[in-house]
């Protein structure tokens, strides 16, 4: 719970985290600050209200300052002990159910808060949550029966010591939203430990940002319009990155195939593809065809506007900084749907016009290779079972260093 003057400076440090995101607005007069319910109608979220134009973040507080309005009087000395029989979020968390329930709950509610603002960063959030559990180390922890192995990667968080390497260009932004997010979380669940003496259980009161990125690449995607995706919780964050290279390279019968690296090159041709994400990331064919139908989410960037001094030297600044961008697909830019799936057909038919799409080698592949076709035209023709499948591998791929038994 928080009293006004934490609440304010709680807003204020989420306004500065905004213009560091986006210095352009950091120059423009703030209006008050609102409060609104969410798209749901429920009350958990309190946005900043701006005028169109500038899209602020949201600051997420618990329903309990909502429903005790005597923590918002300064004049009020004994609010430890306000409306505590009102409040849903100052509940002893004497089991590991009630707290990931709650911190689920409130971190997808935060990533809704966000896209109802600034929907083009779904996407990007769903790419982090893939590239902070694409480095899963399998013949580490294949080498464990019993238990993780620590530095066997996967979702641990550790993508915010790798954002150097060339694949998580552009990640940086979503980042810094993931780890306000977990941070606000953590200091909401502070106020409750210090306001309700009745709170004496502190098992559970810290979420990991490896469990906030999951969540919050879930709750992009069912923001954008897929399915809700529960996920079972309790990562561990690792203190230092993955290893980039893999302990023993991965040999396919070409050059194209050859797997090296915990992120997979643009260029695989279809026997790369299975390796990496067959045999390396052990899940099923249509599983990580699925995956990537997430491509048809979101934008890359485009030389269009850059400075000259980046074409001399296309540096990762000009990379996260580029002034334009462009969809993958044009039809479906920030909705989860099978248009991708569908486009791919097309392209195949050399139907497509230009505009329509921008595919890579990766996405070629899946037409191209007959066997890999086949469940590119299932997903197009049905956007159920892409939705199903889609779900199952993404658990399977972000649940690796999961420790709970339910999901959230």
């Amino acid at each position: 719970m928080l009293t006004r003057s934490a609440f304010l400076a709680l807003s204020l440090s989420f306004s500065k985290l905004f213009e560091s995101i986006h210095p352009q607005a950091a120059a423009r007069e703030t209006p008050p600050l609102l409060s609104s319910k969410s798209k749901n109608g429920n009350t958990d979220v309190l946005v900043l209200i701006q005028p169109a134009e500038q899209q602020y973040p949201f600051l997420s507080i618990s329903e309990s300052s909502v429903e005790c309005p005597e923590l918002f009087n300064n004049n009020n000395n004994d609010s430890e002990h306000a409306c505590p029989e009102r409040s849903n979020d100052n509940k002893n968390y004497s089991s590991e159910e009630d707290f990931y329930a709650t911190q689920s709950r409130r971190i997808r509610l935060a990533v809704s808060g966000l896209l109802e603002q600034d929907p083009t960063m779904a996407g990007p959030l769903i790419r982090l949550a893939f590239h902070d559990a694409t480095t899963w180390d399998s013949d580490a922890n294949k080498s464990s029966a019993t238990s993780l192995v620590v530095g066997g990667g996967g979702p641990n968080g550790s993508i915010q010591y790798e954002l150097e390497r060339i694949e998580n260009r552009a990640l940086s932004k979503p980042l810094k939203i993931v780890q306000t997010i977990q941070q606000k979380q953590q200091q909401q669940q502070h106020q409750n430990l210090k306001y309700n003496t009745k709170i004496k259980n502190t098992t559970y009161q810290t979420i990991s940002l490896a469990d906030t990125i999951a969540l919050a690449g879930a709750a992009a995607v069912e923001y954008a319009g897929g399915p809700h995706i529960p996920l079972r919780m309790g990562r561990t964050d690792a203190t230092g990155a993955d290893p980039y290279f893999l302990r023993h390279s991965l040999e396919g019968k070409t050059k194209r195939s050859k797997v090296t690296s915990s992120m997979p090159s643009a260029a695989l041709d279809s026997d790369g593809l299975r390796l990496y994400f067959g045999e390396r990331l052990g899940l099923r064919e249509e599983e990580w065809v699925a995956l990537s139908g997430v491509h048809g989410l979101g934008r890359h960037v485009t030389l269009l506007g850059m400075p000259k001094s980046c074409f001399k030297n296309l540096t990762r600044t000009c990379l996260e900084e580029a002034p334009g961008s462009l969809p993958f697909v044009t039809s479906s830019v920030d909705r989860f749907s099978n248009e991708y799936f569908q486009y791919l057909l097309r392209w195949n038919k050399r139907e497509i016009n230009l505009g329509d799409a921008a595919f890579i080698p990766t996405d070629i592949a899946l037409v191209v290779d007959a066997g890999l076709r086949k469940h590119v035209q299932r997903f197009a023709r049905d956007e159920k079972r892409y939705e199903r499948v889609f779900s199952r591998a993404y658990q399977t791929l972000t649940e690796r260093t999961a420790i709970t038994n339910t999901r959230y």
